[in-house]
């Protein structure tokens, strides 16, 4: 077997190599022939103004691309592309037989001759078209900022012309349109501008809706955008008003403490912060409530300012109410300072003694003595010799001297008088 393998074995090689060689040279000139299949090749529409002279609007619903299989030497089926193919659907043709729904698609090959180029299988195909009546609707232009505009700037206003653009269609392709933006680039802008934009259409879920089959009565919008310088002020909440008897307001907290607002260079300037009122009239308990910062501003300013962020347009505001515990001190009456005496006047205290009624709360109440409440009467209404009954009051911080009062008497200095309770000069 081992002789029969390696006798002449020089021969056989030379002869594969020329089996090799002539097998090639066989192929080349046979050329075979193949069945090549092409993909995709897309469809293009003859006479559309047949289909839209009967007020019908199309849709495609299947048949714009179409794949052929063709029959071609080995050397032409290896080169050819969607390109050397055209496939087109006439409108024209089907309005004829009645068939408009169902569009037949002539396919042929550009590139080579019938002989060159055989199509096998592709003939047949439809474009299938959905037909529907017009319709048409009428749609606000809304403007969208994209991007941020520069540091200390805000956008007060856009403005588009047209603000309003009718759109045709089918009422199927209608039925999609929910809304109809502008996008305006302002990325780092600080000064007001004009641009023109481009309308976009979308469906109520924010996807773009194809707008290549309708008609806008406008292809472009002219866009204003008004840009105001910024500034941040302070929010400050106040009450108004009393607590019920024997209660008291002990402090209102409230969020936000600042704001920004945007408005004219000269109107920043005028204006460091807002003041808001919280009615406690007649509280008896605390007060929890929501304060309009918008209101409050057009009602002071009208319309010079802008809320920048609308999250701060309302103040959330807590004010405290706390019910007065109240304490006796027994005291001289003389011990208590006559203010405000006219010159030329003096004071004799004709009562002696007197138990002075200290309203405040718990806390201020503990250690409260005379000396803590500096208790004082003002002479400042009296300005003639006379008897005079004065309420007794105190300016220490959380406390008030209620129901107490003290008689004196008024008269000239240097003039002697007698009498109980008068202090002689």
């Amino acid at each position: 077997m081992k002789n029969i393998l390696t006798r002449n074995i020089g021969l056989k090689i030379v002869s594969l190599i020329l089996a090799v060689v002539l097998w090639i040279f066989i192929n080349g000139m046979i050329d075979p022939v193949t069945t090549v299949t092409i993909k995709d090749v897309p469809v293009s529409i003859l006479n559309e103004d047949a289909m839209q002279s009967s007020n019908k609007i199309y849709e495609v619903i299947s048949g714009d691309k179409i794949d052929i299989k063709v029959r071609a030497k080995e050397s032409i089926a290896n080169k050819l592309t969607i390109n050397d193919f055209k496939a087109t659907a006439d409108f024209l043709y089907n309005s004829y037989f009645g068939d408009v729904n169902n569009v037949m698609i002539d396919v042929s090959c550009i590139t080579y001759t019938e002989n060159e180029v055989e199509i096998v299988d592709g003939m047949n195909e439809i474009m299938n078209l959905s037909l529907e009546d017009t319709d048409s609707q009428s749609y606000a232009v809304s403007v969208v900022a994209d991007g941020t505009v520069a540091d200390g700037y805000y956008i007060a206003e856009t403005a588009a012309s047209p603000n309003l653009i009718t759109i045709s269609g089918t009422k199927t392709q209608i039925s999609k349109i929910a809304k109809l933006k502008v996008l305006v680039d302002v990325e780092g802008a600080s000064d007001s501008f004009d641009v023109k934009g481009t309308p976009v259409l979308y469906d109520s879920e924010d996807n773009v809706v194809d707008a290549s089959k309708l008609t806008l009565s406008s292809e472009q919008v002219d866009v204003s955008v008004r840009l105001l310088p910024t500034k941040e002020i302070d929010l400050k909440v106040v009450p108004e008003g009393d607590a019920y008897y024997n209660y008291v307001c002990t402090g209102i907290e409230y969020a936000p403490q600042t704001i920004v607002i945007a408005g004219e260079e000269e109107d920043l300037a005028a204006i460091s912060y807002l003041q808001l009122v919280c009615v406690i009239s007649g509280a008896k308990a605390d007060i929890e409530t929501d304060l309009s910062i918008e209101d409050a501003l057009t009602e002071l300013y009208g319309s010079k300012y802008i809320i920048v962020d609308k999250d701060t347009t309302t103040a959330k505001v807590k004010a405290t109410i706390e019910k007065l515990d109240t304490t006796d001190i027994s005291m001289l009456a003389s011990n208590i300072e006559a203010r405000n005496v006219q010159d030329g006047l003096r004071v004799s205290y004709l009562t002696l003694t007197t138990v002075l009624k200290v309203y405040g709360l718990a806390s201020d109440l503990e250690d409260v003595s005379s000396a803590t409440v500096k208790p004082y009467i003002d002479c400042s209404e009296c300005t003639s010799p006379g008897t005079y009954t004065l309420p007794v009051m105190t300016e220490q911080n959380g406390l008030e001297i209620r129901s107490s009062a003290i008689e004196i008497t008024i008269y000239q200095d240097n003039i002697s008088n007698t009498g109980p309770g008068i202090n002689q000069p």
